[in-house]
């Protein structure tokens, strides 16, 4: 079960700066960082409400 997860993450992020060290498709480079941002945000709209 953890080796799964460990995997998981280590894809993730291998798909990150895979992202930015080959240039893949634009789409998926703003998906991914449109989902960061999300994250961040999610605390400050929940602190402004």
């Amino acid at each position: 079960m953890s080796d799964k997860d460990h995997k998981d993450e280590k894809s993730l992020k291998e798909s990150f700066f895979g992202c930015l060290a080959d240039g893949c498709t634009v789409v998926s480079c703003l998906s991914i960082l449109l989902l960061i941002m999300t994250i961040l945000s999610v605390p400050t709209i929940l602190l402004v409400f």
